[in-house]
């Protein structure tokens, strides 16, 4: 099955295609991070030092993945982009305006939510793109293909990236994919382990969309949505491995799942760089994670509900991304 743009029917971009990304207040403020930097100052963390990647689905099939044209390894010249060291891992790209956005909201520059694009990681100046590719581990040059998950015999490739941002989504489950894509999920969840990266994934925009196969229903991934609960919800696909496990686990102030999903990577980025000071169990991305959900605040859902059984509530996981409440429990340090 091929991955491709939301104008097909398999699997797309998780948002709008055009849409700007709005919010219903200024996002900065509801995470925490405003209130985070008054406190902290020059010692405000900014993604300094820690490398990311980016996967995205292409949005034609010339191949326009990355969030600036270009081929090997070239430096980025847009203002919310500028000065990045971007590697297009999968090949020469054309310019993706779905991959701009991403980018932008995961380690861009600007941090004025006026324009609609701001993250918490300025200070990010290493990053890889891909291109999801195929299912078919033939697409020579995609992630799931030889450029990284590469299933066959032989493990994925090595991740030397701190986080990996997922804003696409593969199609429904179906019987017919469930062995392709479990094989996929488990090839996911093992370089994950391995290589110690935090993997975050989106969900599909609407409330009415059931939680795709991929990569949203590993295990060691962080699945995000947004705020508004127009996400996937019915938990995993019986069809999957662990059927019926929540997803999304965490939700952020954005009105689509890819920008929501970026800024939930941009917060992992940037508690890893305090990580990077507090020892290796701070690093490890099951860490992150539940420093993550640990932080997420749950009063702006007054329907917020968990039982022993499931403890995450089923519309919007642990809650609500907080960066600031996150970065407190990280740099409480380990007791």
């Amino acid at each position: 099955m091929l991955l491709r743009a939301l104008r097909s029917a398999a699997a797309f971009f998780i948002f709008v295609s055009g849409a700007a990304s709005l919010c219903r207040a200024d996002y900065l403020d509801d995470t925490g991070y405003r209130d985070l930097a008054a406190e902290l100052g020059t010692a405000l963390p900014t993604g300094q030092g820690v490398t990311v990647a980016q996967v995205e689905a292409s949005e034609s099939m010339a191949g326009a993945y990355a969030a600036e044209a270009g081929s090997g390894t070239f430096t980025t010249v847009h203002p919310f982009l500028n000065g990045v060291s971007l590697t297009a891992k999968s090949g020469a790209s054309a310019f993706s305006g779905h991959a701009f956005a991403v980018a932008a909201h995961f380690f861009g520059r600007n941090q004025d939510t006026s324009f609609g694009r701001a993250g918490f990681c300025p200070g990010i100046t290493v990053a890889d793109a891909y291109r999801v590719g195929d299912e078919d581990e033939s697409d020579a040059g995609s992630w799931l293909g030889d450029a990284f998950l590469a299933p066959g015999s032989a493990p994925p490739l090595t991740e030397i990236r701190a986080v990996q941002n997922h804003s696409w989504i593969s199609g429904d489950p179906t019987a017919g994919r469930a062995d392709t894509h479990k094989t996929l999920l488990r090839r996911f969840d093992f370089a994950i382990r391995r290589d110690g990266f935090l993997a975050v994934t989106g969900v599909n925009n609407g409330s009415n969309t059931v939680v795709p196969a991929l990569m949203v229903s590993g295990y060691n991934n962080l699945s995000v949505g947004v705020s508004s609960g127009n996400h996937s919800r019915g938990g995993v696909s019986a069809l999957m491995d662990g059927g019926g496990r929540q997803k999304p686990e965490i939700v952020a102030p954005l009105d689509y799942t890819s920008f929501s999903t970026a800024l939930v990577s941009s917060a992992g980025a940037f508690l890893r760089q305090t990580a990077e000071t507090q020892g290796p169990n701070a690093r490890l991305p099951q860490t992150l994670k539940a420093i993550l959900l640990a932080g997420a605040t749950k009063e702006e859902f007054p329907g917020w509900t968990r039982t022993p059984e499931k403890p995450l509530d089923p519309v919007y996981g642990a809650g609500e991304l907080h960066l600031g409440h996150s970065w407190h429990i990280l740099a409480g340090g380990e007791q």
